[in-house]
């Protein structure tokens, strides 16, 4: 199975989400109420019947407090794996053509997520806000890029990083005339006032 076959991902997606709800004993309304995604929209990814967008994949997995990687990865992984960029599972498509994919991750001893991005001229990815405490780290490998977190914006070069705090929305931008390319780290931390069933106030 290509992990780039929407359908596929969307099984997957499926059994993961009712797998990691049940785990944690939680209703499909309480995880609606925790993750801001409404319950006809859990019970239609539940049952394999939307491609449920990036911003909604993140919702989920920051209300059951694990990586999106948790909710795609067909099967458990066990010490050691690794993953061909080729089949990295892509979550996002911009209008001009470019994406985002997700690489890997794991959720112990904190959450982390490793992503490429390739953003056309004149594209942006517009993300939400994160839990509290969650950084990316992001090295430009390709053309240039304009981040914008809160009321921080910071122009990143090609061989340059940029570390940031994510949980305010944010957003990466091209502006150049050609492709930006970058990859990302998501490195939230495991707070325990975060987990599902404690008032997170969302």
């Amino acid at each position: 199975m290509h992990m780039n076959d929407v359908d596929a991902i969307n099984n997957i997606v499926a059994r993961n989400l009712l797998s990691q709800r049940k785990a944690r004993g939680l209703t499909l309304d309480q995880l609606a109420q925790a993750s801001g995604v409404s319950r006809g929209m859990v019970v239609q990814i539940e049952q394999g019947r939307t491609n449920p967008s990036v911003a909604t994949l993140c919702r989920l997995a920051n209300a059951l407090v694990v990586p999106i990687s948790k909710l795609i990865e067909p099967d458990a992984q066990g010490t050691a794996f690794k993953t061909r960029l080729s089949d990295a599972s892509e979550l996002w498509r911009g209008g001009k053509g470019g994406s985002g994919k997700l690489v890997t991750g794991f959720d112990d001893p904190s959450v982390l997520e490793f992503w490429e991005w390739r953003l056309k001229p004149g594209e942006s990815y517009d993300g939400i806000a994160h839990p509290f405490g969650t950084k990316e780290l992001l090295v430009v490998s390709a053309g240039a890029l304009t981040v914008t977190a809160g009321s921080v914006q910071e122009i990143v070069a090609v061989r340059e990083a940029l570390v940031f705090s994510a949980d305010v929305p944010h957003c990466y931008a091209n502006c150049c005339k050609e492709d930006a390319v970058f990859q990302m780290v998501v490195v939230e931390p495991r707070a325990s006032s975060r987990f599902v069933g404690v008032d997170a106030g969302k």
